[in-house]
């Protein structure tokens, strides 16, 4: 259950009634917070309502049971968070799979779907750009261009795609992944790499936080952080 009050006082006299007769968990929050919760929560349904719908219509022309497909599906209880969007050697792989496949087979709804996906993760991207071209500056320091944390691949990399469209529109950009180094350089010619976070910060106008391991750092400048 979700309490929207303006005080915490009120909130917690409304719970306390409600626990009376609710044992599951209720949260009191602020009331522009519930409302988006409320209608947030609508739309998560709305969307699985879709997505099992897609999958039982993908289902159909292989003659699979499409209860038992989304009975394992939904064993994994993953929850993500905002950041970034969908990327490296898999998800990105496996979405235009699965485009190809519901092309080839006529799923019209999974065709949709995957193109889709594809365009809001594509927007993402650009939402980054213009947030980062906002400020109004003329260098960029990005902590992070790998994938995902902690690796050297930079395979479908967004981080990466909004260092080369930031560079392409004159940006003096300054990149720290120690790890991910040796493999940006190849396609990030026009890059400067500095050996450490502080140098980055340092030479740069604006801090991006590319990947969500840098995701605490602190400056006085201004940080676009996806991941908060």
């Amino acid at each position: 259950m979700v309490i929207g009050a303006y005080t915490k006082e009120d909130g917690e006299y409304l719970a306390k009634i409600w626990r009376r007769i609710h044992s599951k968990p209720i949260y009191v929050v602020k009331p522009i917070e519930a409302e988006i919760i409320k209608l947030c929560s609508n739309v998560s349904f709305a969307l699985g309502i879709t997505f099992a719908n897609m999958i039982g219509e993908l289902c159909e022309k292989y003659d699979v049971d499409s209860n038992r497909v989304l009975d394992i599906i939904y064993q994994d209880r993953r929850n993500y968070k905002a950041g970034l969007g969908f990327m490296g050697p898999c998800f990105p792989r496996d979405v235009n799979c699965f485009r190809a496949i519901c092309l080839e087979n006529s799923v019209e709804s999974g065709y949709k779907f995957a193109e889709l996906l594809n365009d809001l993760n594509d927007y993402t991207v650009q939402r980054y750009v213009q947030k980062i071209k906002s400020y109004n500056r003329k260098s960029v320091g990005i902590l992070g261009v790998a994938y995902k944390p902690n690796v050297p691949y930079i395979y479908d990399s967004q981080p990466l795609k909004i260092a080369e469209i930031l560079i392409r529109s004159g940006y003096q950009v300054y990149i720290y992944d120690p790890l991910a180094e040796e493999n940006a350089k190849r396609v990030l010619n026009d890059a400067h790499f500095c050996s450490s976070i502080s140098e980055c910060i340092d030479k740069a106008e604006v801090i991006f936080i590319g990947t969500a391991n840098y995701s605490n750092v602190k400056s006085k400048k201004p940080i676009v952080n996806p991941w908060k």
